[in-house]
């Protein structure tokens, strides 16, 4: 069983930044429901990461703790498509 990275290079296509890698990624492993959620995770983890602008410390963490939920269930459903297909 190959990644959803990999079908997407074998079919031609090459993905282009992480927001297409989750997009691929929520089409092969089943996250369709919580995409958007997770997109803005990725925002959040870039706004830390980069420091666009200043970042507001207790937005952040109030956005951190909502985002554990999402993560949670993100990490549980990559870990049952792992064990199917590996």
């Amino acid at each position: 069983m190959r990644c959803p990275s990999h079908d997407s290079e074998s079919s031609g296509k090459f993905v282009e930044d992480d927001y297409k890698n989750l997009k691929v990624a929520s089409h092969v492993i089943g996250l369709r429901d919580i995409e958007k959620e997770l997109r803005s995770v990725h925002g959040l983890r870039n706004l830390l990461v980069y420091g666009y602008n200043k970042v507001n410390d207790e937005l952040a963490f109030e956005s951190m703790v909502k985002s554990l939920k999402f993560l949670r269930e993100f990490s549980k459903r990559v870990k049952n498509w792992l064990e199917k297909s590996f």
